[in-house]
């Protein structure tokens, strides 16, 4: 998508425990929801998807994604809709090679607010679940 401005980046996972028991190899690890729907209007001079849009080399759902990991969790759900069709592969080979799951939720009420975006996980989604936004970075 951005050849030759990505970086490679080690993935690596420790068990969350901040609530949740987690053993390492038992497979109770938090899921995680991403809403990667919007337009980014205010970034649009930068990419025409804002999840892609690289941060020093880094598209911003990644560093995400990898802070998430970081933090323990491994299984993700990704509301797209905006430009979901270059979002979508991009974190499948993601995925592939931070072996970790990416379940993708399409909403095509992309103008609409994040809200809908979140209901429209409501199916996969039936226990506590970490929410986070593609394009606000944190520190695990």
């Amino acid at each position: 998508i951005y050849p030759g401005t990505l970086k490679s980046v080690n993935c690596f996972k420790l068990p969350y425990t901040a609530g949740y028991p987690a053993v390492a190899g038992e497979g109770n690890w938090m899921k995680c929801l991403i809403i990667a729907a919007g337009k980014g209007s205010r970034l649009s001079r930068k990419g025409n998807s804002k999840p892609l849009i690289p941060l020093l080399g880094i598209p911003l759902i990644e560093r995400v994604i990898r802070s998430a990991i970081q933090a323990g969790i491994e299984e993700f759900y990704v509301v797209s809709g905006y430009n979901g069709e270059q979002v979508r592969p991009f974190l499948d080979g993601l995925a592939a090679r931070c072996s970790i799951t990416v379940t993708h939720i399409i909403n095509d009420d992309f103008e609409q607010d994040n809200g809908v975006s979140v209901l429209k996980a409501k199916e996969h989604l039936s226990e506590p679940f970490l929410l986070l936004m593609a394009d606000h970075l944190f520190d695990p």
